[in-house]
């Protein structure tokens, strides 16, 4: 069914502000549901509000006998309301049916992201806010909210519509000084004014990508520790933004009680942002778009001490910090766990020292050499111990690497953005991979299509994992929150499980290939 709360609603003819009392949800974010502006909100304190009111309520007979055709097809609802409740909850959560794959998403998007790298979105810029003021001088109606002034250091705006209103003041404000700034981000507010307007979703991404593109930097702390869906969710709409390279995000470890709501927009040394909610009420919410020197430096002080409990959620690579680059990812080959990886070219662990030498023969930089070293070095220690190594391959299309269409992915980390893995050199290095199929009982291979080519993915189990974007310009996501770990690994895993082969049929597999590449 695709609107459960209005089905709900409609069968037993309950209003919006009837049920927003009810479950202390505000009655516009109940109606956003309903006209589907958003899904249902898969947390405990939404599903079992709602399935608490409608296990409560639902008493007429024909109402029951209508429930039981959507719950329970051929049967009969529980006679118990507690039962009732639960399997309400049940269909509310979609737990009978298939659950959305976050970390899909989460890949799909980086992988989109790549090929816009360094791009701004077709989005409003600053440029075509230059002839607008943002701080009206008088009180204007603005998409049906009041703004009233305060003094002359001071803007209020009210609700949803305001608070895009004060966001597009603040940063186009910003935009039109043409310096860069410091920029401190902070929300945990339910974020339907954000998202429920796509234009405005891309003039505030327009916005922010002409700031850092100008040099501005922002620090970010995400209100993600409920659980790893969560977290995905609520990275992922960054992806974009992270994929510049100037953004420095930050996890808050522990639980909070999802009561008392704070944003916190600064730009330090110029103004702030900042608005307060109770629970998921945003309507009619003041926002607060300050200019006083001592006001905004005050504010600054209380982010940094907030940011001072949060913990880095993870390291941002391009080719500004290729040197941290390497160093951190030496330290993630030598953790001591089981490795999956995913991407389209067997790894460097696997390379043969003579494929090297001639990718070696095409690249100045030494570090191509020392990398591949560090990785087979490394490949044979794990193998010694006993620690699994997993790879799944999207291997390429082999008529595109017989066209000099495969590049090496992140090659351009070397100072070579268009090295080409040829048809010869990847025969060669998949003969090798066979011979270590045959050899070493730790090591197994997986094809498979279902991780995105244009991505590299590198996850040791209960460590870290590496997310590498596999066409140039090259970025790369260096992750150790516990939470977003683990969610790659399972998907990794799971993938293994679904397509692994016996060793035999791989190698078959893998010999056809080659006999393709040769041909």
């Amino acid at each position: 069914m695709e609107n459960k709360l209005d089905y709900l609603m409609t069968l037993t003819d309950t209003k919006n502000s009837v049920l927003s009392k009810a479950i202390s949800f505000d009655p516009s974010y109940i109606s956003r549901i309903r006209r589907g502006k958003r899904s249902i909100p898969l947390t405990p304190q939404f599903v079992r509000a709602v399935a608490g009111y409608f296990g409560r309520n639902i008493k007429d007979a024909k109402q029951l006998d209508a429930l039981a055709e959507v719950l329970c097809p051929g049967e009969t609802l529980p006679d118990s309301k507690e039962a009732l409740e639960q399997m309400l909850i049940e269909w509310l959560s979609n737990k009978n049916e298939k659950s959305p794959d976050y970390v899909r998403d989460f890949l799909d998007g980086f992988s989109q992201a790549s090929s816009l790298t360094g791009k701004e979105p077709d989005a409003h810029s600053a440029s075509s806010l230059s002839g607008q003021d943002p701080f009206p001088a008088a009180d204007p109606v603005l998409s049906g909210t009041y703004v009233g002034k305060a003094s002359s250091e001071a803007w209020f705006y009210y609700g949803n519509d305001g608070k895009r209103n004060a966001v597009e003041a603040f940063l186009s404000r910003l935009c039109k000084t043409g310096k860069s700034f410091s920029l401190l981000l902070y929300s945990d507010e339910e974020m339907s004014w954000l998202y429920e307007d796509p234009a405005f979703a891309k003039k505030w991404a327009g916005l922010l990508f002409h700031l850092l593109n100008t040099g501005s930097r922002i620090r970010i702390p995400h209100n993600i520790t409920r659980n790893s869906n969560e977290m995905l969710q609520a990275v992922s709409k960054w992806i974009p933004l992270y994929m510049t390279g100037a953004i420095e995000p930050y996890y808050y470890p522990r639980l909070r009680d999802g009561v008392y709501h704070r944003s916190l927009f600064i730009a330090e040394g110029d103004s702030a942002l900042i608005s307060n909610s109770v629970g998921q009420r945003t309507d009619s919410m003041l926002n607060i778009l300050i200019t006083d020197n001592q006001a905004v430096k005050a504010l600054a002080q209380e982010y940094e001490e907030y940011l001072g409990l949060c913990q880095p959620l993870m390291q941002i690579y391009n080719s500004r910090n290729i040197r941290t680059f390497f160093s951190d990812q030496s330290r993630f080959e030598r953790l001591p766990a089981e490795l999956i990886t995913a991407h389209s070219l067997p790894s460097y662990g696997t390379m043969p020292q003579g494929v090297m030498r001639e990718l070696q023969a095409g690249c100045d930089d030494k570090r191509l050499s020392e990398r591949h070293s560090r990785s087979y070095s490394v490949f044979r220690e794990h193998m010694r111990a006993g620690r699994k190594v997993t790879e799944i391959l999207h291997l390429p299309d082999p008529a595109c690497v017989k066209a000099g269409m495969v590049k090496l992915p992140a090659s351009d980390f070397y100072n070579v953005p268009y090295l080409t893995y040829t048809a010869e050199l990847l025969a060669r290095h998949l003969k090798n991979t066979i011979r270590l199929l045959k050899r070493e009982s730790c090591y197994q291979v997986v094809l498979s299509t279902q991780v995105p080519s244009e991505i590299i993915l590198n996850v040791k189990e209960r460590s870290a994992a590496q997310l590498i974007s596999a066409v140039p310009p090259t970025t790369a996501f260096g992750i150790n929150e516990t939470n977003m770990v683990s969610a790659f690994w399972e998907y990794l895993y799971r993938i293994a499980e679904e397509d692994m082969l016996p060793r035999e049929e791989v190698i078959r597999r893998l010999t056809d290939y080659i006999t393709e590449l040769e041909n």
